[in-house]
């Protein structure tokens, strides 16, 4: 007369399956699994227990022997997709280290960035008729030149980019830096007009020249030390023009309109020959 073992479920929490074939003990600390098999505790999370249930020597995990069959068999492909994800990881990171180096090229000290264009910023704002005023974002060929900017050749422009011959040239590298940008602009609901803001290749040239490995600023990175470096980048732009506008004069220029909830708004612009 042959028994049936208990179905086995798994721990409420815990994604990976292979948490089934393991039962709680006492003062069980995060990362350890004990085998509800042969009842050995291992350290350091629940892939050393697959090992240890799927039969392969090593890991610090020696094969069980008291493990049933589906249990050996369910391991074995669960460790086969994380050794698959883990070698198309590190493919994938050395791919983008070759791209990154490659866009940096053979240069042996970072040159300076010139951007092309007048570097003359215009100041723009929108007052309502109850005294509030809006910012308004403009998008167009006019680009204040930043600090920031002489840190950065970007790798577009010409002679920045290696030839061919040079450098770990792959598309489908490229490929997939695009649709993780993609993903980000879809995540966050950004308008597509976005993208043709002037500030956007210059920003992924920057990242491109830091190379594999670069963290991305958090949220409180972004509203602290960041927005504040900024601001204060704009008021020393603007202390700049207004001692041009001191020596060759300035022309205020105001353009009103009115919008969908019948609030005057006022826009105003500073024109100066000297800028």
């Amino acid at each position: 007369m042959s028994t049936s073992s208990p179905p086995h479920r798994a721990i409420p929490g815990r994604k990976d399956p292979a948490w089934k074939y393991t039962e709680p003990f006492p003062r069980q600390k995060k990362g350890e699994a004990k085998c509800k098999f042969c009842k050995t505790i291992f350290h350091g999370g629940i892939n050393r227990l697959k090992y240890h249930l799927a039969g392969i020597r090593g890991h610090d995990a020696e094969p069980c022997t008291k493990a049933l069959p589906e249990a050996i068999r369910e391991c074995q492909v669960l460790l086969e997709t994380f050794e698959t994800r883990k070698e198309i990881k590190k493919r994938q990171r050395e791919e983008l280290a070759q791209a990154s180096i490659g866009c940096v090229g053979e240069a042996s000290s970072m040159p300076s960035y010139c951007p092309s264009g007048s570097a003359s910023a215009s100041v723009a704002g929108s007052v309502s008729a109850s005294g509030s005023i809006n910012a308004t974002p403009t998008i167009g060929p006019r680009v204040r030149k930043s600090r920031m900017d002489s840190y950065f050749e970007p790798c577009t422009t010409s002679g920045a980019q290696p030839s061919l011959e040079s450098m770990a040239w792959n598309k489908e590298v490229h490929n997939k830096a695009k649709a993780a940008i993609g993903r980000f602009w879809f995540y966050c609901n950004i308008p597509f007009f976005a993208a043709r803001s002037p500030y956007w290749q210059s920003m992924v040239d920057a990242i491109a020249i830091c190379g594999a490995g670069f963290k991305a600023p958090s949220d409180s990175e972004i509203s602290g030390p960041i927005l504040i470096e900024s601001v204060a980048d704009v008021k020393a732009t603007l202390e700049e023009h207004r001692e041009i506008w001191k020596k060759k004069g300035c022309t205020i220029m105001t353009d009103g309109w009115i919008d969908r909830r019948n609030q005057t708004l006022l826009n105003f612009l500073v024109f100066s020959a000297g800028d």
